[in-house]
């Protein structure tokens, strides 16, 4: 999805839902240089609560860390008249979004944030009341947001850590795997949340973001995607 725009006329939601639903699946995904509220964007009209929703191994970037933003952050869960619960955010890798690259929740709701991979870009967290769990993200030159198990947060000057990020792809490169650098780019948490393969297709063994360190650049087909209604 590519140059969405918000402007005071225009609310330029990449994905945008209303009423009650359950259950839906947002993966492998580009999401490039958007002017918007958001990613996955809960709004008015019409009351509804959200639940069981997985957003996992989405790439989001902008060609500068001037030319786009959040208003309010990659997933929006807004207004008074809707709530989200259950929610996974998971393996996605987020460049050079300069406002609100997070999360911003009105109503208590509960989300779990794992092995996602922010770099120059600014991150926050709105919860009002809701469960927060979190582990395993990486945050390079991107301010210290991080406080969960196994958070990292690498200001000093770390190395671009994409081998063509500019391609949309994400993939890493090798100085994405030098621990002096300070970036945890392995010890990625495996739980059931987390997908088994890359967005290229690659077993995931370690690493946080979108894609596998080592494994192929290209768009690819998961194997492990199973059709299933929504």
């Amino acid at each position: 999805m590519w140059g969405t725009n918000d402007s005071s006329a225009n609310h330029g939601e990449c994905l945008q839902d209303t009423g009650s639903d359950a259950n839906m699946v947002i993966e492998y995904n580009v999401f490039r240089d958007t002017i918007t509220n958001g990613d996955l964007v809960f709004v008015d009209p019409s009351p509804g609560t959200h639940s069981n929703f997985k957003f996992i191994g989405n790439t989001i970037w902008c060609t500068s860390s001037s030319g786009c933003r959040h208003n309010d952050g990659i997933v929006a869960c807004i207004n008074s008249s809707q709530t989200c619960t259950g929610f996974i955010v998971a393996q996605n890798t987020v460049i050079n979004c300069s406002v609100a690259c997070g999360l911003n929740s009105t109503n208590a709701g509960s989300y779990t944030w794992v092995n996602n991979l922010y770099y120059n870009s600014s991150v926050s967290y709105t919860l009002n009341g809701s469960s927060f769990t979190c582990s395993n993200n990486s945050y390079v030159k991107s301010g210290t947001p991080g406080s969960c198990a196994n958070d990292v947060n690498a200001n000093s000057s770390p190395p671009l850590p994409f081998a063509n990020w500019n391609s949309g792809s994400a993939a890493l490169t090798t100085t994405a795997a030098l621990a002096s650098e300070n970036a945890d780019w392995n010890s990625r948490t495996t739980t059931s949340l987390d997908p088994l393969h890359d967005a290229a297709g690659n077993v995931f063994t370690t690493d946080r973001g979108a894609y596998q360190f080592g494994g192929a650049t290209g768009p690819g087909t998961p194997t492990n995607l199973v059709a299933t209604p929504h």
